[in-house]
Order: C-alpha cells, then sequence, then structure tokens
C-alpha cells in the first residue's frame, strides 16, 4: 500500500489550492505555512505522548535531548 509523505501531501494540497491563479511567493507562502502546521501536529502529538507515558508510569522514561548551541566566532 502506498503512504505519501509529507512533502508529497503538501505538495498536493499546494497543487489543489493554489491552482494557477497565484503566483511564486504566493505558493511558497502556502507550503511554509502546511509545513508549520505539520511540526505543530508533531509536537502535539508528542505532548501528549509525553503526558500519557507520565500518566500511566508517574515518570517520563526518557529524558528530553538539549539542544546546544554553537558559537560561531566572526572572523
Amino acid at each position: 500500500m502506498f503512504t505519501p509523505t509529507t512533502q508529497e501531501m503538501v505538495e498536493s494540497l499546494t497543487n489543489a489550492y493554489c491552482a494557477q491563479h497565484t503566483d511564486i511567493r504566493q505558493r511558497h507562502v502556502f507550503e511554509q505555512t502546511l509545513h508549520a502546521l505539520v511540526r505543530l501536529a508533531k509536537s502535539e502529538q508528542m505532548l501528549e505522548i509525553k503526558a500519557s507515558v507520565k500518566k500511566l508510569t508517574g515518570t517520563i522514561l526518557v529524558e528530553p535531548e538539549r539542544r546546544q548551541t554553537k558559537v560561531i566566532p566572526r572572523g
């Protein structure tokens, strides 16, 4: 069974919604908005999963990874 990727779904929705009546900038903004919604949904899903795990076990088993920022010296 074929499962479309996120990119394929975004392209399909963009093509269906924008058709040929929008310019390049509008298409780009629409695509980026869809990508942002996907990221938000994934984050919300992860928070719900963590809350469920915490509710069932009393703790979260996996510590969240900490992002570290690298300092790039200007030269």
